[in-house]
């Protein structure tokens, strides 16, 4: 991937922010909001996934993290199976096609495949009717959805009873960003 990989981003809104100090008051706590809270970011605040004019600069660096080392930046856990991807990258694509249908297009084929199309990108990513990855360029479903957006991406198991919550898939290329 070249950094013509990331093309279009232009039109996109203004770089989303959270500020922690906007109080003026020191605080230790986790400062966890209900899903869809008001922040200050309107229409974003309300989307699994953002995106705004720092898309290029991030995929940009997806794509540095990828070609350095990608056991460094993509890790699964062995409770990360394949059922388990499956559903989590079928979530993605079509959060992804929901919330930006001018950027990503998700296309059924008869035979349950599906393609999802990525203007920002340029990838086309194909999945199987068992939702496994059908490319060459990414190492899996989950590796190539995570290179389509912004954000680095977690899977966190909910643990039950007296398993614990247990994060099985990480994709972090920009821990302090």
């Amino acid at each position: 991937m070249d950094s013509s990989h990331s093309r279009g981003s232009a039109g996109l809104q203004n770089p989303i922010r959270y500020f922690p100090l906007e109080k003026g008051i020191y605080e230790v706590a986790p400062g966890l909001r209900p899903w869809g809270a008001d922040l200050g970011n309107g229409e974003s605040d309300r989307l699994v996934f953002q995106l705004d004019s720092g898309f290029a600069a991030a995929i940009a660096n997806k794509a540095a993290c990828r070609r350095e080392r990608l056991s460094k930046y993509c890790v699964t856990d062995p409770a990360w199976t394949p059922e388990l991807e499956a559903g989590v990258t079928r979530f993605v694509r079509e959060r992804l096609a929901h919330e930006h249908p001018g950027y990503f297009s998700l296309s059924r084929e008869p035979a349950g495949r599906q393609t999802l199309a990525c203007g920002l990108t340029g990838d086309r990513l194909r999945f199987d009717p068992d939702g496994r990855y059908q490319g060459q360029e990414f190492v899996s479903g989950w590796d190539a959805l995570a290179s389509q957006v912004q954000e680095d991406l977690a899977v966190v198991v909910r643990g039950r009873g007296a398993v614990q919550d247990r994060l099985v898939a990480l994709h972090l290329c920009s821990p302090s960003h």
